[in-house]
């Protein structure tokens, strides 16, 4: 996004008159007088201070602020980058950036698909988080009323993807009474991504209850 210290007046012009001398020319003039304006411009000291404000100064902050969304959960250092930025998401809201943004600071790693890029539903969008929070109810609500105070009314959600991964292990026990020798299988070893572990072999004795678990 273009700061209005970066912003140049003739990028702006329409191509039926970008390349007119005078035109041009006006631009170049407006550019010089808008820096001077801007470096008039006193920013406001309490913006000044957020980095080293903490609680409740933060809290009344964001109401002060009108912040999209406030959890009290939030570390202090989330809870400074969302007042930061409390002002152009107020000034964008309904827009992709703006939810894509949004998820960013509050996930550090979010991405947003809308239907026209994944051929779905037209209207919808999907969201996947990649993060270690816990998934609950809480952490939930907390994402949706994030997308609830940042998307346009219009746009609806699809579908939210935690991926998740996990490693267990399946192990099957035998019992077994026999007259005869015979050769039995004792366990089987799984991993939870499918993969055959071990398999063991023992001779069962004639006459004898054989109980076998890992």
């Amino acid at each position: 996004m273009t700061t209005l210290t970066e912003l140049h007046f003739a990028d702006l012009l329409p191509d039926s008159i970008k390349d007119d001398a005078t035109t041009k020319a006006l631009a170049e003039v407006i550019d010089i007088e808008f820096s001077l304006l801007l470096a008039t411009m006193n920013v406001p000291q309490f913006l000044l201070r957020v980095d080293d404000m903490v609680e409740p100064e933060l809290s009344i902050l964001a109401r002060e602020l009108c912040a999209p969304f406030w959890e009290p959960s939030f570390s202090v250092e989330r809870k400074r980058e969302v007042i930061k930025k409390s002002l152009i998401w107020n000034m964008t809201r309904g827009t992709s950036w703006c939810v894509r943004d949004a998820l960013e600071t509050v996930y550090g790693n979010a991405t947003l698909e809308e239907w026209h890029e994944d051929g779905g539903t037209r209207g919808t969008f999907k969201v996947r988080v990649d993060n270690d929070d816990p998934v609950t109810k809480d952490s939930f609500g907390k994402l949706t009323r994030i997308l609830t105070e940042t998307k346009r009314q219009s746009q609806h959600l699809d579908a939210l993807v935690i991926p998740r991964s996990a490693e267990s292990s399946l192990v099957v026990g035998g019992m077994c009474e026999v007259a005869q020798p015979i050769i039995g299988v004792m366990q089987h070893h799984a991993s939870g991504s499918g993969q055959c572990g071990s398999v063991g072999v023992a001779f069962f004795l004639p006459s004898i209850l054989c109980n076998s678990q890992l």
